[in-house]
């Protein structure tokens, strides 16, 4: 999915509405960048990191989970199914015209920016998608024909920077070559940008928000009978979503620990070697996870990603600590 210019009205939604979520910003300080890359031992690629965290879901939609202020959209975010937030987005919007020009205007960017964390979680489940029937994908990509020579352009579509949205039925796998359908396909113009410089492509994400999901609806019905993030949180704190304790943690945990020397040693009662969790690995992991989201900051304690990195290492295959044990309280 290619990056393209943010609307300016829904940055700001989603400024105010993060603000007016209460969601807590105490704890410690985002770790300092550079502070954080000077400690890591040699060899470790960065890269690798940062790949772990952009397949996360990002901050607007993490931090309307940990909203408690009772709004019913926001809770229906929370524990419905992604049609059912739509639905009663769009009953949202019916009632805008009956209300206050001012109040209007917020409860819209409230709408955009809750449509758009909803397309994203939607997104993430077309990823991941097993269900029956032919493989199915969906394409965000931003276009500047310009860019091409001639003969190699994009066929179809505007001239201009456009973003092109397409919906792919794959063929069997085990072919060769490889066969893909184009099965829908949509374009949406740059326009100019409201402060009124035409030199940027600029797009209203709220259309592409709800182009994606006229295009979910129509091919990815499966999609929308799942509960909004349900992979990725849980009724525990944030330090016990599996966001955090299946995903980010395990594979940090993973791909860090060939560079981190553990003392070794045996106890007279112990079957296997200890020493699993170096103190600095485990220190870092705190740190990168506080770069890296800062909006869960002061849920990230070395107690509690010691603790995932516990679970996570009595769950492997020929562990004897085993994986039964009943979980600790976050």
């Amino acid at each position: 999915m290619s990056v393209t210019v943010v609307a300016p009205a829904v940055v700001l939604a989603c400024y105010a509405g993060l603000v007016s979520l209460g969601v807590r910003s105490d704890g410690p300080a985002t770790a300092n960048v550079a502070d954080v890359l000077r400690r890591l031992p040699e060899g470790v690629d960065y890269t690798y990191i940062k790949a772990i965290f952009i397949d996360l879901p990002s901050a607007i939609p993490t931090l309307l989970w940990q909203d408690a202020s009772g709004d019913t959209l926001l809770m229906a975010f929370q524990g419905k199914t992604i049609r059912a937030v739509e639905q009663h987005l769009r009953r949202r919007e019916r009632l805008l015209s009956r209300m206050d020009a001012d109040i209007a205007a917020q409860e819209r960017d409230r709408v955009v920016m809750v449509r758009h964390a909803l397309v994203e979680v939607a997104l993430h489940e077309v990823n991941r998608c097993t269900g029956s029937g032919p493989r199915q994908s969906i394409e965000i990509v931003s276009v500047d024909p310009a860019r091409f020579r001639e003969g190699y352009r994009p066929s179809g579509g505007p001239d201009g920077h456009h973003v092109r949205i397409t919906v792919h039925r794959h063929g069997d796998p085990t072919e060769t070559p490889q066969v893909s359908i184009v099965v829908a396909e949509h374009f949406i113009a740059a326009k100019t940008a409201p402060w009124g410089d035409d030199r940027i492509p600029w797009y209203d994400t709220d259309e592409i928000d709800r182009v994606i999901m006229t295009l979910l609806y129509r091919h990815f019905p499966e999609i929308l009978s799942v509960r909004c993030g349900a992979r990725w949180r849980s009724k525990y704190s944030p330090m016990g979503w599996p966001l955090i304790t299946r995903h980010v943690v395990p594979k940090l945990f993973e791909l860090l620990k060939p560079f981190y020397p553990v003392r070794r040693y045996r106890a007279h009662r112990q079957v296997g070697p200890a020493g699993h969790y170096s103190a600095r690995l485990r220190r870092d992991i705190v740190d990168i996870i506080r770069l890296e989201l800062p909006h869960l900051r002061g849920e990230i304690t070395l107690e509690r990603v010691t603790a995932a990195i516990q679970r996570h290492v009595a769950a492997q295959p020929g562990d004897s600590g085993g994986s039964s044990a009943k979980r600790p309280k976050q």
